[in-house]
């Protein structure tokens, strides 16, 4: 069973684990305790058990959030870790109507979640990330919105 809570940076050997082991640019250090650090940005953490299967980087201002990072540890993916962790932003900001991301063009599995959760491509971002053969890769850019 899957269990959801906000996590600090008495995770940060899990989190920075998990950010090696799902990305091929994981987040920096730096990167996750300034997120960690802010107040403005919530860190939420999907646990097996007692151990992190993956996380959530997200903040709302208003009625609109931004999911910053979704990373989960590749023997948890595929299990509707990464769905809980979206859908978390509204219950921690139930004031959402709209989550704006951007996600690598190749990454072809979390475009696929997105669109089944109802996401909508809004546009391409050119060059946005680094690529493994040392030149740039394209963003995806794509919002979700709700009507109560």
């Amino acid at each position: 069973m899957i269990t959801l809570r906000t996590i600090d940076e008495s995770l940060l050997t899990s989190i920075l684990s998990i950010e090696e082991q799902a990305h091929s640019h994981p987040w920096s250090k730096a990167n996750i305790l300034s997120a960690i650090a802010s107040k403005r940005t919530t860190v939420m953490g999907a646990f097996f058990g007692e151990q992190l299967a993956g996380y959530a980087v997200f903040d709302c201002v208003i009625d609109e959030a931004s999911l910053q990072n979704l990373s989960v540890h590749p023997k948890f993916q595929r299990k509707g870790i990464g769905r809980q962790l979206v859908q978390s932003i509204f219950e921690e900001y139930p004031q959402t109507q709209h989550v704006f991301l951007e996600v690598r063009i190749s990454n072809k599995p979390a475009i696929a979640l997105y669109e089944a959760m109802e996401f909508a491509e809004l546009g391409v971002r050119p060059n946005y990330y680094p690529s493994k053969n040392g030149g740039k890769e394209d963003a995806l850019l794509m919002a979700l919105s709700r009507i109560d």
